[in-house]
C-alpha cells in the first residue's frame, strides 16, 4: 500500500493544519500496517497443560507481559476505527473537508451563495465577476502593452497621453452633463 500526500506550507494556520493531517495519516498507516501483519499471521499453537496451570496462578512479579494479549485488543480497535475512517472517505468523497494549504494566487473567483468582490453565487455570476476583475485592472491592454519593449521616453509620452486623455474625458462629460441640466431647465 503506498500513499503520498503533497503539502505546500504557506502560513502558520496551513502548516497547523498539515501537521494535523499528516499526523492523522501516520496512525492510519500505522493501524493498518497492524492490521496487515496481524491477518497473516497463522493462529497461536494450543495452550499446554502446564502453561494453562501458569496462567492460573494470581500473583504475577510484573504487572505488564510483552506475551499478553491487551496489544492485540488495542491494535484491533485501532485497526477498526481506521478502516472505518478509510470506507468513509472511499464511499463520499463530498464529505471530505476540502484543506486548502496553499495561498490564493492570481484571480481567483469562489462560488459561495452570495455576491461579493470575488465570488458569486453559481459559475456564470462567478464568471462574470471574474470578466469585470479583468476588465477594472486592463489585462487585455497590459498583455498587448506587454508584448514589446518600449523606449523610456515612449512610455513617458504615452503615459502623459494617457493621463491628459483621462482628465480630458473626465472634464468633456462634466460639461456635458451640466449642459444637459441647464437645457432641462430650459437654457
Amino acid at each position: 500500500m503506498c500513499l503520498s500526500v503533497p503539502i505546500r506550507l504557506t502560513s502558520h494556520r496551513s502548516s497547523l493544519s498539515a501537521l494535523c493531517l499528516f499526523s492523522l495519516l501516520s496512525s492510519l498507516l500505522f493501524s493498518s500496517l497492524l492490521l496487515l501483519l496481524s491477518s497473516h499471521l497463522p493462529p497461536p499453537p494450543p495452550p499446554t497443560t502446564a502453561a494453562a496451570e501458569d496462567q492460573s496462578k494470581p500473583a504475577q512479579k510484573h504487572p505488564y507481559s510483552a506475551a499478553s494479549d491487551t496489544f492485540d485488543i488495542v491494535s484491533n480497535l485501532i485497526a477498526n476505527k481506521a478502516m472505518a475512517y478509510g470506507e468513509a472517505i472511499a464511499t463520499n468523497p463530498i464529505d471530505r473537508p476540502q484543506i486548502r494549504a496553499k495561498a490564493v494566487t492570481g484571480r481567483t473567483v469562489f462560488v459561495k451563495d452570495r455576491i461579493t468582490q470575488t465570488s458569486g453565487p453559481t459559475p456564470m455570476v462567478a464568471l462574470k465577476v471574474l470578466n469585470r476583475m479583468i476588465r477594472e485592472d486592463h489585462v487585455k491592454n497590459k498583455y498587448h502593452s506587454q508584448k514589446f519593449h518600449e523606449r523610456k521616453g515612449l512610455k513617458k509620452k504615452r503615459l502623459r497621453s494617457q493621463r491628459w486623455r483621462a482628465r480630458f474625458k473626465h472634464g468633456f462629460k462634466a460639461t456635458v452633463s451640466r449642459v444637459i441640466e441647464l437645457k432641462k431647465q430650459g437654457w
